[in-house]
């Protein structure tokens, strides 16, 4: 009996020579007869295949949390619709497109207008969003029972570590020691949720490094509509790559409130498990503690370095993160790269921990993250 051997693909497993022959022949065979809705679905099927038989090793990695991201390490990953979850952010290496990319042309008021933007992944948002809204609503009523409360407004570093648990929730689903999820088996509805608090993390980080503006605090219950004037005036809507925020103003100002303030739908059984909704929060949390910390690695590689910002992260950090260990940590060390490595390789266990996988077996060393910074 002879071996099955797969053949040698091209690229990142999706676009090679192989699957491209599978999807041309069920295409052309489908396409005619079924209609381009029915050709779409088995593309997505075949690209799930393709998936599971390739495998993500990168996911497996020792220090995936500080040397790939819970945001970088996820981008290509699909769900179970066959979208990427980094939207235009996960084209694989010199793709200008995706099958499930629309763009077209805002005509939101403000900073948007005239700019592209991804229409499917609105219509997916608006398909996902009251499921989505729970989901969220839910890890938030969890990270506060975990902090000791039952319920109060999110200061405006509290809501950063929100979005940080959950954009962490794909990468822990799929890393987790039980029951992981494959490529293609992450839900939409937690798709969704990770894309919106995604463009949440990426609009608060900067305050924290650089301090907050006029009507904003970090350790203050923040102004929706300050907040929101802000995102809108400094032009965080738009993207490196000139792509804007998909979301209508109404859906942002809904998060923004949400995220402060709660929703009276506090449940998600996507999350269901009352062991694995802890873990996930710490992790969460221990996440953003190592994205912050990464802030100050980056000042420290582009000799940037701002005492008042250091402090302000540090700050940041030993609120996000309880009992430290590591001498930076606690405040009895300056932030030096040697500092940092011990502090994050401290956090990198953590995180490995409440996945219930073991400690990486690598040290950490300062080359394995500095392509991040």
């Amino acid at each position: 009996m002879g071996v099955f051997k797969r053949p040698a693909e091209e690229g990142d497993g999706t676009s090679g020579p192989w699957p491209r022959r599978l999807l041309n022949k069920a295409l052309s065979a489908t396409e005619t007869h079924a209609g381009q809705e029915k050709a779409d679905e088995i593309r997505a099927s075949i690209d799930r295949l393709v998936r599971r038989m390739r495998g993500t090793p990168w996911l497996h990695r020792d220090h995936f949390e500080v040397c790939l991201g819970t945001w970088g390490g996820v981008l290509r990953m699909v769900d179970d619709t066959g979208r990427l979850l980094g939207e235009n952010h996960g084209l694989p290496y010199g793709a200008k497109t995706h099958p499930t990319i629309l763009e077209k042309t805002s005509t939101f008021p403000g900073s948007r207008r005239g700019k592209p933007y991804n229409a499917s992944a609105l219509k997916q948002m608006g398909k996902d969003w009251p499921p989505a809204k729970r989901l969220m609503a839910h890890l938030r009523a969890a990270y506060l029972r975990d902090v000791g409360v039952n319920d109060r407004p999110l200061t405006l570093v509290e809501l950063q570590v929100l979005a940080r648990i959950v954009t962490a929730y794909p990468a822990y689903a799929f890393r987790r020691a039980r029951r992981p999820l494959c490529d293609g088996e992450m839900p939409s509805v937690a798709a969704s949720a990770f894309k919106v608090m995604a463009g949440v993390h990426a609009t608060l980080e900067p305050m924290v490094r650089e301090g907050p503006p006029a009507g904003l605090a970090v350790h203050e219950v923040p102004d929706v509509e300050v907040l929101f004037r802000f995102i809108e005036d400094g032009g965080l809507f738009i993207s490196g790559e000139g792509w804007v925020c998909a979301g209508p103003e109404r859906l942002v100002r809904d998060v923004l409130h949400l995220g402060v303030f709660g929703g009276d739908d506090a449940y998600s059984d996507i999350v269901p498990d009352a062991e694995e909704l802890p873990a996930l929060v710490r992790y969460g949390r221990t996440v953003a503690a190592i994205e912050l910390l990464l802030l100050l690695a980056a000042e420290l590689e582009h000799g940037a370095s701002d005492p008042e910002a250091s402090q302000r992260i540090l700050g940041a950090v030993r609120h996000v993160v309880h009992a430290p260990g590591s001498a930076l940590l606690s405040g009895e060390r300056p932030p030096t790269r040697a500092a940092l490595i011990e502090a994050l390789a401290e956090l990198s266990a953590t995180a490995a921990g409440h996945l219930g996988q073991p400690a990486p077996r690598e040290s950490l060393q300062w080359s394995g993250f500095v392509q991040r910074l």
